[in-house]
């Protein structure tokens, strides 16, 4: 009796363990491009660097702490690079951003200031919007050239699907 109520409880904290777990697909240009473009939101592409006070990111530990509610942490920031267009990441966009740092219980986005990144702004207020999410599905940090050829391909209609 004693060894089955062991593997009971066994049992039960190994799958609590899993449903607490944060299953994320892997991030993929081609997907976001394609959510953006069908979003009801305005997107814009754009490949640079973003500056910003690192010690604001929340922390993961304080965030589960709180328990499985979503968190957003709002972070100034500002926005230096390029802009994607039909002729690629052409055109100068130098912008103030906020930075939208999501948690879900233990996890947090994050990303490091000063790294170059593929980045997909959400505008509809004043001032454009980068969702920082656990995921990490619309910041690619340290872009490949398969992931710029991607973007390009995605706004001028060519072939825009997940890496497989």
């Amino acid at each position: 009796m004693m060894l089955r109520t062991s593997v009971a409880a066994l049992m039960l904290a190994a799958f609590a363990t899993q449903a607490a777990a944060l299953s994320c697909m892997r991030p993929d240009i081609a997907r976001t491009y394609q959510y953006a473009a069908e979003s009801e939101d305005l997107y814009s592409v754009v490949m640079g660097e973003f500056v910003f006070d690192e010690s604001a990111m929340p922390d993961a530990v304080l965030s589960s702490a709180r328990g499985f509610d979503k968190d957003v942490t709002e972070i100034p920031a500002r926005f230096t690079g390029r802009q994607l267009s039909r002729n690629g990441f052409a055109t100068d966009y130098d912008v103030e951003v906020v930075l939208e740092v999501q948690c879900l219980g233990q996890w947090c986005g994050g990303m490091a200031e000063g790294e170059t990144v593929i980045a997909f702004l959400r505008h509809g207020g004043e001032t454009p919007v980068l969702d920082v999410t656990p995921c990490g599905e619309t910041v690619f940090t340290d872009p490949d050239q398969a992931q710029i050829s991607m973007a390009i391909s995605c706004i001028n209609g060519g072939t825009c699907g997940p890496a497989g």
